[in-house]
This record gives structure tokens, sequence and C-alpha cells, in this order.
């Protein structure tokens, strides 16, 4: 690495559900009382395949197989992610080590940025429960019209990337799911998975280099060390 290239800019882009917070559980929760009340379940299979680290109104399209008009999309979503909202409360709590490591990154002058596929809703709710706001420099979610498509496409963190005005190989993602590792490959990044959401075994399906059970085992040395053998 040239000296130049050691002292350009980079940036950490944490993915929000099951990376800042271990809530995969409340979400699988709300889908169900969602299910009950309106006659439409979805298997794990199809969870796992079409829920994880999707928008929530592609879910909403999926479940009704796109015969659906958007205003009825948009409200059936927000009444999902109301159910959501209202059962995780009582248990909201970053995942072990995140606020230890934000302070380590902050002071080492790494750029930050939550880059999710939930609503502005949900990404107002846990940065604020968790009081982290400060810690970043950007905020980019599925709301987004320049989002145009979820993951596993790339847009939502070559959107936050460029945000933050870095170039997508200076930037390392943490992610949870399949489908949003996928989008940080796909999107030129280094990306770092975290084991809330599936098991390790799963995750290697990916090909993912670096897989964590929480923030615990991560630092600036190991990241500065991830973008070093990068370029």
């Amino acid at each position: 690495m040239t000296d130049k290239t050691k002292d350009s800019p980079k940036a950490i882009l944490f993915d929000m559900d099951g990376v800042l917070v271990n809530n995969h559980d409340y979400h699988v929760k709300a889908w169900e009382a969602y299910g009950e009340k309106h006659g439409r379940f979805l298997s794990k299979e199809e969870f796992d395949e079409h829920v994880n680290g999707q928008t929530t109104k592609s879910v909403i399209r999926y479940m009704y197989d796109n015969n659906i008009s958007e205003e009825k999309v948009q409200q059936l979503s927000d009444e999902k992610e109301e159910l959501y909202r209202a059962l995780y409360k009582p248990h909201m709590a970053p995942v072990a080590g995140l606020l230890k490591l934000l302070d380590q990154l902050k002071s080492s002058g790494w750029l930050l940025a939550v880059a999710t596929s939930a609503p502005t809703e949900n990404l107002r709710y846990t940065v604020d429960g968790l009081e982290i706001s400060h810690y970043f420099d950007a905020f980019v979610d599925s709301s987004g019209a320049d989002i145009k498509n979820g993951k596993p496409a790339p847009d939502i963190y070559l959107k936050a990337a460029k945000v933050l005005n870095v170039p997508p190989g200076r930037c390392i993602v943490f992610e949870d799911s399949m489908a949003g590792i996928t989008a940080g490959q796909r999107a030129g990044m280094q990306v770092v998975a975290l084991t809330t959401t599936h098991t390790a075994e799963e995750l290697a399906q990916t090909e993912v280099r670096w897989i964590h059970s929480s923030f615990e085992t991560i630092n600036n040395n190991l990241l500065n060390n991830i973008l070093d053998e990068a370029h």
C-alpha cells in the first residue's frame, strides 16, 4: 500500500438489523403476528430467501404476488413495522462490543455510516433508542429514490460510499444476512459477517472471509489489516 492510499479516507458501513441490534427474532414474531391477522404466512425457507436483508415493501409484494397497489403496500408495510417496533422496544440493546468499537473507530479517523434496507422510521427508532446517532457521518435507508434495487444488489452500499465520498475499495461492510453480504461484495467492498442471524457455516456459503459472533473480537487493527490485504 502506498502512503497516499494509506492516508486516504476509509469507511465502515453498518447494516442495521442483526448488526447494530440482534433483533431477528422480533422481526420473525412481527411477521407471524401480521400473518395471523391477514392470513398470509411465510415458511422458514421463504423467510430466509425473501425477507432477510430485503425491504418490507418487497416482502409485502412477494406475499401478495405483486397483485397489490403501491398505496396498499405502504399501508401494510407500516402496519408490520409498527408491530415490530412495539415488540422489540422493551428488549432493545446493542450487539455485544458495538459501543466500544464505535468509540475506537471514531477516534481512529474512520468515516461511519448506517446503510439499511429498513424504512426511515425503523432507522431513527434504532439509532435514537441506542443513543448512537452522534457516531455516524451518514444514514442511508430504503426510502431513497435512487435506491432502485434492494439487496443483494449493491445499490445501498454504493450510495453510502458516495455520500461519504469514499471509494468502494476503501469501505468495509458489517452484515448478517446472505443477501447483504452479497450486496457488499458486489459493491467491491470488504465484508465482515456477524452470526446474529445465520450460523457461521451458512454464512460461509457466500465465501465471506471474516466471520465473527459479535463486535467483541473486532478492533481497529483488524479492520485496518482487512483494508491493507485488499490493496
